[in-house]
């Protein structure tokens, strides 16, 4: 049964039972250390004060909030975070709107741009949205399955999941005729072509000199283009399926090196948790921030050899190579990995266009989103 998260929690209510919840794990850590610890750092606090921050029946202040994190840090004897103290799968009352904690996770870790324009959806639109991410369990399965995503935490981002895949009439209509899932249509639609099923159709249609502007004969056009499409997928599914854990591997080293990049790029003591337990115990932060880029940067290294392995791997096996993303290094000199999977899926090209002589102009097209 889909829980109901129109019962949303205020964000104080949210962050005691975090204070709570952190507290508690570490054995024989008591209201009055946290207490203690608070006082270290100039607060008044006391262990009725701690008592009354779990059960939400006090207010935080920003300057609180901003060193709760140090004061458990502290008391507990352990790194924590402020993302730490907020559970993702409640639901929070932020001002007169709703998010998921999983949202203001993000917005937490320094992501709060795209968190930011979602708070601003209204409670209805949150709770058909859950429909949709509470599905996504499944989704998730199954493209870890195919290899398509390496993350199986049990704190793995739905929300951002079903975000990154749009699934239109299209996608649905494909994944009907295929056997799949929806999501993971369009999952896959992005990893092969970079954008929705439909908006590559689009694509290649737009690109042929043949294509006219009558309008039956664009119909026609659209359904045959969309038809060599599905074939495309459904044989990247089959390879998927075959090869999964190769897949897999792949996709987890190419995170990592993102995940490193990120880390290369934005060296922040308040959101890196190893940047933030150094600061903790030296006065050397420039040594410190020195010390994140370049072993940042080494493990960048490693990530581009394991992805180098791997990729010989597919070359033996005679397996397309998958995309890598923007701004990672050219592993492929000789062919590019578009360039792999277009000659091994043959998709619709200007050179190889099928003979569209014998299109109807009648014919309906039944995989566009024609009403």
């Amino acid at each position: 049964m889909t829980p109901d998260h129109t019962d949303s929690r205020s964000l104080r209510t949210v962050i005691g039972e975090g204070v709570r919840r952190v507290r508690t794990a570490r054995k024989g850590v008591r209201q009055e250390d946290v207490a203690k610890a608070a006082r270290s750092y100039g607060l008044s606090w006391d262990y009725s004060r701690v008592a009354a921050l779990e059960r939400g029946e006090k207010a935080i202040s920003a300057e609180e909030l901003a060193l709760l994190p140090d004061i458990l840090s502290i008391a507990c004897v352990r790194l924590v975070k402020l993302p730490d103290l907020i559970d993702p799968d409640v639901w929070v009352q932020v001002g007169d709107r709703v998010m998921p904690g999983s949202d203001l996770i993000k917005i937490y870790a320094g992501q709060g741009a795209l968190r930011a324009q979602a708070a601003q959806t209204n409670r209805d639109d949150w709770v058909r949205r859950n429909v949709e991410v509470t599905r996504a369990w499944d989704d998730r399965d199954r493209l870890m399955r195919l290899g398509a995503i390496a993350d199986n935490s049990d704190h793995f981002d739905l929300h951002a999941l079903v975000a990154s895949a749009t699934v239109g009439l299209t996608e649905e209509r494909t994944a009907r005729r295929i056997g799949e899932r929806p999501l993971v249509v369009a999952y896959l639609s992005r990893i092969l072509w970079g954008r929705p099923l439909g908006e590559q159709r689009d694509r290649l249609v737009s690109e042929r000199a043949d294509a006219g502007d009558d309008p039956a004969r664009l119909r026609a056009l659209r359904g045959r283009v969309t038809r060599q499409l599905i074939d495309e997928m459904t044989a990247e599914i089959g390879r998927r399926e075959a090869h999964g854990d190769l897949y897999a591997e792949h996709a987890r080293h190419v995170q990592h090196w993102l995940r490193m990049r990120d880390k290369y790029h934005a060296v922040s003591a308040t959101s890196d948790p190893e940047l933030h337990q150094y600061r903790v115990d030296t006065d050397s932060p420039g040594s410190i921030d020195e010390w994140l880029t370049n072993t940042s940067r080494s493990e960048m290294d490693v990530a581009e050899r394991s992805v180098a392995d791997v990729r010989e791997q597919f070359r033996e096996l005679g397996l397309p190579l998958p995309a890598l993303p923007d701004g990672f290094p050219n592993l492929d000199p000789d062919v590019s990995a578009l360039a792999q999977v277009a000659a091994a899926s043959e998709p619709l090209g200007a050179a190889d266009a099928p003979d569209t002589s014998d299109i109807d102009p009648t014919t309906e097209d039944t995989s566009e989103d024609h009403r």
